[in-house]
């Protein structure tokens, strides 16, 4: 639907054991996109190398914004590996960081308030102010999604009026 409206879709997975390798989903992301992250000889651990890559990383996405709106999309996100997450934070709260809709999905049941995620999470809805949870009910169940917006308004939706909802957000960065 996101390419229907015009935007560039990029997509990128966690899986299980995804932990152990640094940026594994920022590389899953990347593929098929001609864009190195690690061309320097100098190990991306050292915070240099790390800024240069946060850098590296904002200036392409500001350069495939300019051609056409984005759509990041993460699964499985309670996987993720820490440098991922960091660079998650540093995307979603740095000024320079262009227009984008970011999704990501993860399983709940799976993070608890001292999870990797769940910290930073809250330290984005602390610096940005506004995230949107939505809460997929268990599979084979009747297609429901409590909308907890800004507003907290507890909404509950079908898949198809989430659909729209998540269109008209990204009309919006148009």
């Amino acid at each position: 639907i996101a390419i229907q409206h015009g935007f560039r879709v990029l997509e990128g997975a966690c899986f299980e054991t995804d932990r152990a390798f640094p940026y594994s989903v920022v590389l899953d992301l990347l593929r098929g996109i001609a864009f190195d992250p690690f061309t320097s000889s100098a190990s991306v651990s050292s915070e240099e190398e790390r800024w240069r890559l946060f850098r590296d990383l904002t200036r392409l996405l500001i350069d495939l914004a300019q051609q056409q709106p984005l759509l990041v999309v993460l699964d499985d996100l309670q996987w993720s590996d820490d440098n991922s997450l960091e660079l998650l934070r540093y995307l979603s709260t740095h000024p320079e960081t262009p227009p984008l809709l970011l999704i990501g999905s993860y399983r709940d049941n799976e993070v608890s308030a001292s999870h990797p995620l769940a910290l930073a999470l809250a330290e984005v809805r602390k610096a940005v102010g506004r995230l949107v949870d939505i809460h997929l009910g268990p599979r084979g169940a009747k297609p429901a999604i409590v909308f907890e917006g800004e507003n907290g308004d507890g909404r509950t939706l079908t898949y198809r009026q989430l659909t729209a909802e998540v269109c008209q957000l990204a009309n919006a960065l148009k």
